[in-house]
């Protein structure tokens, strides 16, 4: 049997797509994001909270789900200490800075509803949601003119642990 060429299709051009590349650098915040955040933080009725949130984020890189189920009881005031219950349920130990300490204080006694263990809260006095912790992350960003999203926090805060000395296994 002879073989036919393919018939031609025309005004078809069948050229296969690229491969998208993955993005090898995660994008972080600078310190004038982490300042405009800040900044954005000091307008609206949730600003303790809201403070508290984005220091503490910054100085553990806690997961999403894991600032969402952080238990007022699961703080260490004394050692500055808060318990974190990751994935699989593992649960770990992150130390934060007297700044964030002093923030997340001022939030839990000025404005957190005491009746819900969860420390940090919506609006209603009930305990964040991970969708509630993106549309926070999603109108603050947009106040203070910066891209962010919960993750965000994760990368700028192994980057600066990079940076400052931390192992890169740690």
């Amino acid at each position: 049997w002879a073989t036919a060429p393919a018939p031609h299709r025309a005004g078809r051009r069948s050229s296969p797509k690229q491969p998208k590349a993955p993005a090898l650098v995660k994008p972080t915040l600078s310190r004038e994001d982490v300042a405009a955040l800040i900044e954005a933080t000091k307008a609206g009725r949730t600003m303790l909270r809201d403070t508290a949130l984005i220091l503490f984020m910054l100085d553990t890189g806690a997961r999403a789900n894991e600032v969402c189920t952080l238990k007022a009881a699961d703080i260490l005031w004394s050692d500055r200490l808060a318990k974190l219950y990751g994935k699989g349920q593992k649960e770990r130990f992150v130390p934060f800075s007297p700044q964030t300490a002093k923030a997340m204080q001022k939030y839990g006694m000025k404005a957190r509803n005491a009746e819900c263990p969860a420390f940090f809260q919506s609006e209603e006095g009930e305990a964040l949601t991970t969708s509630g912790l993106f549309q926070f992350c999603r109108r603050l960003g947009n106040r203070a003119g910066v891209a962010l999203n919960p993750h965000k926090f994760r990368h700028t805060f192994c980057t600066e642990s990079l940076r400052s000395g931390a192992s890169v296994f740690t």
